[in-house]
C-alpha cells in the first residue's frame, strides 16, 4: 500500500545538498510525487511530498535523521494521506499588486476565512518597481471558494476590501 511523507527542508547555498537528498530519497526506494522550491533568502526551501512502501518510508525517516545531523539541515517531515477532492469548491485564483506594507498577507487571508475560502496555495515576494525603486510586493494565490458562493457578490467585496488598502488585484477562475 503507497504511504506518503510531506518533507520540508532548508538546504544551505552550498551545491550538491540537493543532489545527496535526492539520492537518499531514491535509495530508499521512495519517489517524489510533488515538490515545490524557492530561495529564501540564503537557503533553499523545498517541499516534498514523498511516496513509497511503508518499509521505504521508514527507511527514509531514519536516513533523513541522518542527512539533517550529518548535513545541518533544517528538517520536518510528517506522515500523511492522499488529499481529499473537494469538488464543492472551486478553483479561482487571485494576483495582487501594492506597494509594500505590513500585514498584506494577513489581511487577504482573514478576508477569505471569514468567508470559508480556502486557499491552496499562495507564493509573495517583495521587490523594487523598475523605474522608482518604490517597495513593492506581489501576492499570487490558487484558492477554492465553496459552490454555494454568489461570485458576483463575493466579487464586489474583495474589489471593495482591495480599494479600502490600496490594492491592485484581480480574482478571477483558475486557469489551468
Amino acid at each position: 500500500m503507497r504511504q506518503l511523507l510531506a518533507l520540508t527542508l532548508l538546504l544551505p547555498p552550498e551545491t550538491g545538498a540537493l543532489v545527496r537528498l535526492t539520492r537518499t530519497i531514491l535509495d530508499c526506494g521512495c519517489r517524489i510525487a510533488e515538490s515545490s522550491c524557492t530561495s529564501l533568502g540564503s537557503e533553499t526551501a523545498l517541499v516534498f511530498l514523498v511516496s513509497g512502501s511503508w518499509d521505504s518510508i521508514a527507511r527514509l525517516e531514519s536516513n533523513l535523521e541522518r542527512l539533517r545531523d550529518k548535513q545541518g539541515l533544517a528538517l520536518i517531515y510528517k506522515r500523511t494521506a492522499e488529499a481529499e477532492a473537494h469538488s464543492d469548491l472551486l478553483p479561482y485564483e487571485i494576483d495582487l499588486v501594492a506597494l509594500e506594507h505590513e500585514g498584506i498577507v494577513h489581511e487577504v487571508t482573514a478576508f477569505l476565512d471569514e468567508r470559508s475560502i480556502a486557499v491552496v496555495g499562495f507564493s509573495a515576494s517583495a521587490y523594487p518597481a523598475a523605474h522608482t525603486g518604490a517597495p513593492m510586493f506581489s501576492l499570487h494565490m490558487t484558492i477554492g471558494i465553496p459552490s454555494g458562493t454568489h461570485i458576483a457578490t463575493l466579487r464586489e467585496e474583495f474589489i471593495g476590501f482591495c480599494d479600502d488598502l490600496n490594492l491592485d488585484a484581480i480574482l478571477e477562475p483558475l486557469k489551468e
